[in-house]
């Protein structure tokens, strides 16, 4: 959790000076390539390191994190641009074949909702959204059995432990972001949970697509006024879910 502790404030001024001379000065001969033209992942993460609104700790500590390069290129991908694609689902034979793997034909409310591949690729749409397309389906939902309840910001404390203060100011800007990662957490079927190992691992990099679309849903919530300090928050709140956010899947 190396640079989670930091606190976040001295990163505003030296980040916005970085940013103000990155963007408004000649361009660069040791400017990094355009991600395009970079042909592996490592490159783009080179790129995206070098960034002058990527100068901070919080994303920077990056490159020593024990996680996959693929989830490095996609952290700083949300981080710098706020954009940002789920992992493919599961096709329909795949789904399929692991359900019955599980016991069966299980009964919808015994599989938490899920009890069919379209289900599924429905609650998994809403769980990887927008705040705002939560909103428009929880006002009028496909499907039933579906749980909408949510919690806001409200952490456990020992997420609250791995998050810096100021970060927590930024609670209440996160607040429909949290909601939609509510949403993805509480309608992993029932039987899928005892799957999950000590990490909160998943079929079909569920928990994974539900973590970054918090964090893209986080990023876009942040103002261009304090979008330094309210992009590492974000980065906090979702390294905190990362390490921590798999011991809620299963119990």
């Amino acid at each position: 959790m190396k640079g989670m502790l930091r606190p976040l404030g001295f990163l505003l001024l030296p980040a916005l000076l970085l940013a103000s001379c990155g963007t408004n000065g000649p361009q660069d001969a040791a400017t990094p390539p355009a991600p395009q033209a970079a042909t592996d992942t490592k490159s783009q993460i080179a790129y995206y390191l070098a960034l002058p609104e990527n100068q901070v700790p919080e994303l920077q500590d990056l490159v020593q994190a024990t996680i996959s390069d693929e989830e490095k290129l996609q952290i700083l991908k949300i981080a710098t641009t706020g954009e940002y694609v789920a992992p493919a689902a599961p096709s329909e034979q795949e789904f399929i074949q692991f359900q019955q793997s599980l016991g069966g034909n299980l009964s919808s409310q015994d599989y938490h909702g899920i009890s069919s591949y379209e289900k599924y690729l429905y609650i998994r749409s809403i769980a990887t959204g927008t705040p705002s397309n939560l909103e428009a389906q929880r006002k009028n939902p496909k499907y039933s059995y579906l749980n909408w309840s949510n919690d806001g910001c409200s952490l456990p404390w020992y997420v609250k432990a791995l998050i810096p203060a100021p970060s927590l100011v930024f609670s209440s800007v996160f607040n429909s972001a949290c909601k939609v990662h509510d949403f993805g957490y509480r309608n992993v079927p029932l039987s899928w949970r005892a799957q999950a190992d000590a990490s909160g691992t998943l079929p079909y990099n569920y928990r994974l697509a539900v973590d970054g679309a918090f964090l893209r849903n986080m990023k876009n919530s942040c103002s261009w006024w304090n979008s330094v300090p309210c992009n590492a928050a974000a980065y906090a709140f979702y390294k905190a879910v990362r390490w921590k956010g798999g011991s809620s899947l299963g119990g």
